[in-house]
Parts: structure tokens; C-alpha cells; sequence
């Protein structure tokens, strides 16, 4: 909520840009996960955290002149709107970034599992976000993280198992 942080945070991305720099990622963009009693922001004005992100986001692209993305949570091309209050709502972020990169980390979606085991369904998850989010954002690029190590998939751990998510994510149109 506060202008002095965003000012600060514009001015920084300008200074990369006049430097060469020929992109700005902003890499984990969201508010802190929200508690049972949703605690009061100093510079809070009523607005919600996904309109402060989207304004931001806003402000940052009529400063700057080179191509701006952020990184979101997976969970994010999966579901419409803000679902854990982060101040992540995909639409409205896409319309200041020309890239956005969902964290598809199949050891993150353990809660979709019975007994929050993470099995080869994983890719059909990975598929179906990937597949939601450009048909949201049919004119951004997206670029998924995909998981690359064995946490949380050890039991089908290879390197099919990068090459199947590279492939799904492909069909899906990222």
C-alpha cells in the first residue's frame, strides 16, 4: 500500500533499464499469506491487495519502456480470482506484464491428492493450469516453472519426468 515502497521499487527497475538491463521480473509479487484475522496494512485505503498490485504493476509499465513479468503461484491458472488473498489475480496482472510465470512445482499441488501424495495425475494438473491461464491471457507469453528435482515425486523421479512436464507444458501453450 505504501507509494514510497513502490516509488522506491520503480525507481530501482528505471535504474536497471538505463543500465541494459532488458527485462524486469518481479519474482514473487504478492502480499503475506492471510491469517484468520487479516491484519491492518499502515498505509491501508481501502482498496483490495489485488487492485495495490495491479496499480502498481500499472505504474511500473507507463515508467518503464522494455518488457515487464512476475511469478505467480501455480494455483493462480487453476482457479479464477484471488483464492489465498495474495493480491494474485492473473487478469489483472496481465494487463501491465508481457510474461507471467505460474510456479507449477508438482510437489506444491500435494493438497489436489489423496493423503497429499503427489502422483503422475500431477501432469494432468500441470496441463489444465497452463491450458486455463492461455485461455485467460491468450497474448502473453507464459513461461512455467516447472519442477526440476526430486521433492515430493521421488516414487516416478526421472528424467522423463522433466521431459513429460516440458511436453505438457508445450500442449498447453506455454
Amino acid at each position: 500500500y505504501a507509494l514510497e515502497a513502490q516509488d522506491y521499487l520503480i525507481d530501482l527497475a528505471r535504474d536497471l533499464e538505463s543500465n541494459g538491463v532488458d527485462e524486469i521480473q518481479f519474482d514473487y509479487i504478492r502480499f503475506p499469506k492471510v491469517l484468520a484475522s487479516e491484519p491492518r496494512w499502515l498505509h491501508s485505503d481501502g482498496r483490495s491487495r489485488t487492485e495495490v498490485i495491479a496499480q502498481f504493476l500499472e505504474r511500473v509499465d507507463r515508467a518503464l519502456k522494455i518488457p515487464m513479468s512476475v511469478d505467480v503461484y501455480g494455483l493462480t491458472t487453476l482457479v479464477e480470482g484471488d483464492p489465498r488473498h495474495l493480491g494474485q489475480t492473473i487478469e489483472m496482472m496481465g494487463r501491465y506484464v508481457e510474461a507471467i510465470s505460474p510456479m507449477m512445482y508438482a510437489n506444491g499441488m500435494h493438497t489436489y491428492f489423496p493423503e497429499k501424495q503427489v502422483t503422475e495425475g500431477v501432469y494432468d494438473l500441470i496441463h489444465c493450469g497452463l491450458w486455463r491461464a492461455r485461455q485467460r491471457l491468450p497474448n502473453l507469453v507464459l513461461r512455467p516453472f516447472l519442477q526440476a528435482y526430486p521433492d515430493g515425486v521421488r516414487s516416478f523421479w526421472s528424467k522423463a519426468f522433466i521431459h513429460r512436464q516440458l511436453d505438457v507444458a508445450r500442449r498447453a501453450g506455454a
